[in-house]
């Protein structure tokens, strides 16, 4: 059964994201469901809460704002701001079905003169100048991309030049003490052919969570009529190849159903990272730069979500999560007794997705070297391992927790 179930969840998953097979009916009417971008910059959000629109899986430690206007034939925009307080940061052009077309890495960003860079390993985090200017041109990226700064947004073999250009900016993990909501999104300006400058207006907060519940709602149908758990803890592989991937990102992910258990616990080891929420003065580097377990409901709004720095390890490296709905948590499913919680659907199935972000060039074990056909066994000690059992058996194991 587990290779049926496991097969039926990818097919509905990949229905949804690859963006190269012909669309079903119910992704169709996804996608139209999707409302159109306003005329100003920023007009889209998403995040798990804050106002944004909870949808396809976002990290609850992440907010994506997005932008879409036309632009006339020979124009340049300008994006001119501040690097963020945060973890990460990116900039990504997608096409109509949001597919990458370019993507610029917070590393990948050359800071204005007098400016720091403060994703760059060993910079300074908190210095105040840190300006950065980038160029989102109406074209399609060339073979032996060199340009800094610039962003192409045409998709390849469209030839005319103007129309819409769609981008995104991605932050995780801002520091303490910094909202989603306090982050200085840039400044936007269309620069048409003959120089003129043409500022683009911020889009006023009530346009920003237009249209997210009818989207939710057709995702969930869709899902719903096709999803069935896998067998317990049986990684898989998503490739998401549309919908606005994020090309930094990789992951696997698995089913939690009650049916089996009141609790999923599992554990593994913990790749390192450069921890940073508490205001580290210097960025550090690690193993991947982030990574997360996050639940989500079949709507793809995400529940719940344990990020690295705040997950609790053992002396060896290692995690322990347990997977419960609230009724059911255990009284040791704390941090005190060296686990983290994770909230799972009220009722019904979910899914459970694990994430790596930019690893290392000598980290061997990260999703992303598991490549599309992988097997998620490969990780070795970093595969999550687990078990479900009943909610009195996980309290049996004390405090701390006696690893199972």
């Amino acid at each position: 059964m587990g290779r049926a179930v496991s097969a039926c969840l990818s097919i509905c998953l990949v229905a949804l994201a690859v963006a190269s097979a012909p669309l079903s009916a119910p992704t169709a009417k996804a996608f139209a469901a999707v409302p159109a971008e306003p005329a100003c910059a920023w007009g889209s959000r998403l995040s798990v809460g804050g106002g944004g629109r909870n949808l396809l899986f976002i990290d609850a430690a992440a907010a994506y704002w997005s932008t879409e206007i036309a632009v006339p034939p020979g124009a340049t925009i300008r994006l001119q701001g501040d690097f963020p307080h945060a973890r990460y940061m990116s900039l990504v052009a997608y096409d109509a079905r949001r597919r990458t077309i370019d993507h610029l890495a917070d590393t990948a960003i050359r800071p204005d003169p007098g400016s720091v860079n403060p994703f760059m390993p060993g910079a300074f985090r908190s210095s105040g100048d840190r300006r950065f200017s980038i160029a989102i041109v109406d074209a399609a990226v060339p073979a032996d991309k060199t340009a800094s700064n610039t962003l192409y947004a045409r998709p390849s073999g469209q030839p005319r030049e103007g129309g819409t250009v769609r981008f995104t900016l991605r932050v995780y993990q801002p520091d303490a003490g910094v909202a989603f909501d306090d982050i200085a999104l840039p400044g936007i300006e269309i620069v048409d052919r003959d120089g003129r400058t043409h500022v683009v207006p911020s889009c006023a907060p009530s346009a920003v969570a237009a249209g997210g519940e009818r989207l939710g709602k057709l995702l969930g149908a869709f899902l719903a009529s096709r999803f069935k758990t896998m067998e317990p803890l049986a990684w898989a592989i998503f490739t998401p190849d549309g919908l606005g991937e994020n090309i930094d990102n990789a992951y696997i992910y698995t089913a939690f159903d009650p049916e089996y258990g009141e609790v999923l616990a599992f554990e593994g080891r913990a790749p390192s990272v450069p921890a940073t929420f508490a205001g580290a003065p210097v960025m550090g580097e690690g193993e991947l730069r982030y990574w997360s377990f996050c639940t989500s409901r079949m709507t793809t709004a995400v529940i719940d979500c344990a990020v690295d720095e705040f997950v609790p390890l053992d002396g060896h490296g290692n995690y322990l999560v347990a997977v419960t709905t609230p009724a059911k948590r255990p009284r040791n499913a704390v941090r005190e007794c060296g686990v983290a919680w994770l909230a799972a659907p009220p009722s019904g199935p979910g899914a459970l997705v694990y994430r790596h972000m930019l690893p290392a060039p000598t980290f061997s074990r990260s999703i992303q070297s598991l490549g599309a056909a992988g097997n998620p066994a490969a990780l070795g000690d970093y595969l999550p391992r687990g078990r479900y059992s009943s909610k009195e058996a996980f309290e049996a194991l004390g405090c701390p927790v006696v690893r199972p």
